[in-house]
């Protein structure tokens, strides 16, 4: 048994380009074990953490699911006026603007839910930030900008 161990762990590492992270299980009926690991791939794996290169990448774990799944909720909400994926067509800067700053101003003046969808006027918002986001970074809005310091 501990022979078909140690080759079978030696077949699995010898399958595994030197640049990816090894993920081993640890053992102890094979005392060698971490000396074959180590010389096979540079260094010793850790027995409890799997290797992971997350440094620069985007960290989601802060992000509140009741946030996004309330936006998916404002989003349900509008199929009862629009098109799925309307939002996604060519408009105006100030079209998703003044929406949103309607639905901040509600919420400013202490109205919380939309009387219309009955979902949160803040989630309402955050859609039409979204909306606007995407018409900006896509190319696919009209710049309209009252205030905008290098109208082009």
């Amino acid at each position: 048994m501990k022979d078909e161990f140690a080759k079978l762990v030696e077949d699995t590492l010898a399958e595994v380009p030197p640049a990816s992270p090894v993920i081993v299980p640890v053992s102890e009926r094979d005392a060698d074990f971490w000396d074959r690991a180590k010389a096979s791939v540079g260094s010793t794996p850790s027995p409890v953490v799997s290797a992971r290169h997350n440094a620069g990448k985007t960290q989601v774990r802060e992000v509140d699911p009741a946030f996004i799944l309330g936006l998916g909720e404002v989003l349900t909400a509008s199929r009862a006026k629009y098109a799925e994926g309307n939002w996604m067509a060519e408009t105006k800067f100030s079209t998703p603007y003044e929406s949103c700053m309607r639905h901040m101003m509600k919420f400013w003046a202490g109205e919380e839910i939309d009387e219309e969808t009955g979902k949160h006027h803040l989630l309402h918002a955050a859609t039409n930030l979204m909306f606007l986001h995407f018409h900006q970074t896509s190319g696919v809005g009209v710049d309209d900008r009252l205030f905008k310091k290098d109208k082009k």
